[in-house]
C-alpha cells in the first residue's frame, strides 16, 4: 500500500509539473470562448463559426492521483488510529417461572356428629405462610385461618355448629393467598 502511494504522489507531482491539471485557472478562457475555431475530441467544431462555446473534457489525471493520494492517507490515517472494540456478549435477562407449590389437606373426622370441633390438617411445601379455610356450608359460608410452620404443616381446628346433617360441606385451603391451593370435605351426620 506504501508503494502505490509513492507511484500516486510521483505521478502527480510530474503531472503538477507539466502543467496539466485539467482545470482552468480563474480568468483564462478555453480556445473556443477566445474566438478561435476549433475541433474538440469528439469531432465537433467549436469557436465563433459554429454559434456554440464548447470546450475538450478535462483531464483527470491529477484529480485522481490527488483523491487517491488523499483517499490512501485517509485510510492509513483510519486504520493506525483506530482501534476494534473489545468483543462482548449480550446477556438476556432470565425469568424463573413461578413454583408450582404443593398442598394436601385432610379432616380429622370426615363424619362428624352436629355441633362439634373438628380440625383441619394441611401439609405444603409453603413454610411460615398464613393459611385460610373456607367452609362451605348449605346455608351459610364461614372462614378460619392459622398459619403453617416452619415445615409447611397446621392444624386448624373449627367448630360445626353451621352444618346441616347428611349436607357434605366443601372445605376449600389457601395458603399464603393462593400460593398453594387444596380442599377436602366432611358429611355431619
Amino acid at each position: 500500500m506504501i508503494g502505490s502511494l509513492a507511484v500516486l504522489l510521483i505521478v502527480a507531482i510530474a503531472v503538477a509539473a507539466s502543467g496539466h491539471s485539467g482545470s482552468k485557472s480563474p480568468g483564462t478562457k478555453s480556445a473556443a470562448a477566445q474566438g478561435s475555431t476549433g475541433v474538440d475530441t469528439e469531432g465537433n467544431r467549436s469557436g465563433d463559426d459554429a454559434g456554440t462555446t464548447t470546450t475538450a473534457p478535462p483531464t483527470t489525471t491529477t484529480t485522481t492521483a490527488l483523491l487517491a493520494t488523499t483517499t490512501t492517507q485517509a485510510t492509513l490515517r483510519a486504520t493506525t488510529t483506530t482501534a476494534a472494540p473489545p468483543a462482548t456478549t449480550a446477556s438476556t435477562p432470565t425469568t424463573t417461572a413461578p413454583v408450582a407449590h404443593s398442598c394436601s389437606a385432610s379432616i380429622a373426622n370426615s363424619s362428624p356428629a352436629d355441633y362439634t370441633y373438628d380440625t383441619v390438617y394441611i401439609g405444603s411445601d409453603v413454610p411460615d405462610a398464613p393459611v385460610l379455610i373456607t367452609k362451605y356450608y348449605k346455608t351459610t359460608t364461614s372462614m378460619d385461618s392459622g398459619q403453617t410452620s416452619s415445615g409447611g404443616s397446621a392444624a386448624i381446628p373449627f367448630d360445626d355448629s353451621d352444618a346441616t346433617l347428611g349436607y357434605t360441606v366443601q372445605v376449600d385451603v389457601s395458603i399464603n393467598n393462593g400460593e398453594a391451593t387444596c380442599s377436602t370435605s366432611f358429611t355431619p351426620q
